[in-house]
C-alpha cells in the first residue's frame, strides 16, 4: 500500500516517480492518499481497512512525518484483532504480534527550497 499527504509530493513528482517504479516491477499497489498534517484515530483506521482489504504486505509512506506516524499507527491496527486506540494509545499495551512492516520514501525539497536553504 502506497499512503502519502498533501498535494506537495505529487507535485513534485516524487509519488508518480515510486508508483512508477512499482508498477514496473510489477507490483500491485493499493493507494492511500489525503492523510492530513494532524492524522486522525479515523484515517488511521481506515488505512487499516484498506490495507485489509488489498492484503498488503507493506505500507509504504511517501511524504514527511505526518504521513509517517500515521503509516506506522496503521501498521499496527492492520494486523491486530483488538481495540488499537484502548490498548495502544490511550493504554500503552505490549505488541505480542508482527506489525505491517513500514518503509519510507522521503519527499525531495523543491530546487529553489534547497538552494535558498544553502544561503
Amino acid at each position: 500500500m502506497v499512503a502519502c499527504g498533501d498535494d506537495s509530493v505529487k507535485k513534485s513528482g516524487i509519488y508518480d516517480e515510486v508508483v512508477s517504479i512499482l508498477n514496473r516491477t510489477g507490483k500491485q499497489i493499493a493507494e492511500f492518499p489525503g492523510i492530513t498534517a494532524s492524522p486522525t484515530y479515523a484515517e488511521v483506521l481506515e488505512g487499516a481497512k484498506l490495507a485489509r482489504k488489498h492484503q498488503a504486505g507493506l505500507i509504504l509512506g511517501v511524504g514527511g512525518g505526518p504521513v509517517m506516524d500515521c503509516c506506522k499507527a496503521i501498521s499496527i491496527a492492520a494486523r491486530y484483532e483488538g481495540e488499537v486506540w484502548e490498548n495502544f494509545w490511550a493504554r500503552p499495551g505490549i505488541l505480542d504480534f508482527e506489525p505491517l512492516p513500514v518503509g519510507a520514501s522521503p519527499r525531495r525539497r523543491e530546487p529553489e527550497a534547497s538552494a535558498a536553504a544553502k544561503r
